[in-house]
């Protein structure tokens, strides 16, 4: 498959899906960790803001930032800001490193990987076909950063779902997943134009559990294992889930390792 060249002339249309032309499109180190000093955290719109203050974070009441010291809390102080930007660019240079020495055997192991452990996966070229209008499974492969997403949705279609990880942008409190020296980054921190494959096991309603359950199998295949971008295990159905199967970088060691290996 051909490189995909950026360029700022018009919209983009990836997979069939036109998306407006910015520069969030593509990843890269410019614009990853661009400073937003508002809090991305639920209580932000909590109706009871005007009453949160730093003593009540302080107290447990909600999660614990370097937050300015206004009422409700809400943003961070220009100090917090820098000492982030600065810790998320370091992990995003880990990773890219990461990247370029795991990613020669990436080819092998994906196509074995569908051979096997996911051979219920089939590629797909068009956010149009008929099965992105129903729930599932899918997979998005990063072919420039060697790199695989496995991911599942039952309340929304997997065109939907989709879209939604093309059409966000990953805030600015959000890019460190526990450490800077062990972070994956997030998948929408990837703009559309990096995904260049997807592929899909459709599902019908009311298959919830077997979905979950053969998520957390293709997420836990050795084949694949550290060349997926997920920062949790797959199946997890709770936020308590997904951190007690956080998975991480292991730099030193070039592989990616659960948090509690």
């Amino acid at each position: 498959m051909e490189k995909i060249v950026y360029d700022n002339s018009g919209p983009v249309n990836h997979f069939d899906y036109m998306k407006k032309n910015c520069k969030y499109n593509k990843l890269t180190r410019e614009n990853y960790a661009v400073i937003n000093k508002n809090t991305s955290f639920y209580y932000r719109k909590n109706p009871d803001a005007d009453s949160i203050n730093k003593s009540d974070i302080e107290r447990g009441r909600s999660p614990r930032y370097d937050l300015a010291a206004d009422p409700k809390g809400l943003t961070y102080t220009d100090e917090w800001c820098e000492k982030h930007r600065e810790a998320a660019l370091k992990n995003f240079d880990m990773n890219m490193e990461y990247y370029k020495q795991v990613g020669k055997e990436f080819e092998d192991r994906l196509n074995e990987f569908l051979l096997t452990d996911g051979k219920e996966f089939k590629e797909y070229y068009s956010l149009n076909h008929e099965d992105m209008r129903k729930p599932g499974i899918y997979m998005l492969v990063l072919d420039e950063y060697k790199r695989i997403y496995i991911g599942s949705t039952m309340k929304q279609t997997l065109r939907r779902r989709i879209m939604r990880h093309w059409g966000r942008v990953m805030p600015f409190d959000r890019l460190i997943w526990g450490s800077a020296d062990s972070s994956i980054i997030a998948i929408d921190s990837f703009g559309c134009l990096d995904t260049t494959r997807i592929f899909l096991i459709p599902f019908d309603v009311g298959e919830e559990n077997r979905l979950y359950d053969e998520e957390f199998n293709y997420t836990s295949s050795p084949l694949i294992y550290d060349f997926l971008q997920n920062r949790a295990s797959g199946g997890m159905t709770t936020y308590l889930d997904s951190v007690l199967n956080m998975r991480c970088m292991d730099f030193p060691n070039k592989r990616v390792k659960g948090l509690l290996d």
